[in-house]
């Protein structure tokens, strides 16, 4: 079991790896190169299910950012989307 927030991380980078084909790498690698995207994957590991609305608040982002790199994510597999009403919440994939 993880011991602090940073290890949450390298585990669950370690899980999204296991199984992967070698050419199925290079663009999970590069959806992990930006800051960005792993504060918000960090964000909901440590934190749990957030709004795009939350998320904007916690990483002190505007909205059209946060949206599109959740976006991004969603597509590779690295986070899910739930929809609550009016709201999407998001979550790190299983």
């Amino acid at each position: 079991m993880p011991k602090n927030d940073n290890e949450k991380l390298v585990a669950f980078v370690k899980r999204m790896l296991k199984g992967r084909k070698l050419a199925a790498l290079p663009p999970l690698f590069q959806m992990l190169s930006d800051l960005t995207r792993l504060r918000i994957l960090h964000t909901l590991l440590t934190k749990g299910n957030q709004s795009v609305g939350e998320l904007c608040e916690k990483l002190d982002l505007a909205q059209p950012t946060v949206s599109h790199h959740l976006g991004l994510l969603r597509r590779h597999g690295l986070v899910v989307d739930v929809r609550a009403g009016r709201k999407v919440i998001y979550s790190v994939a299983k």
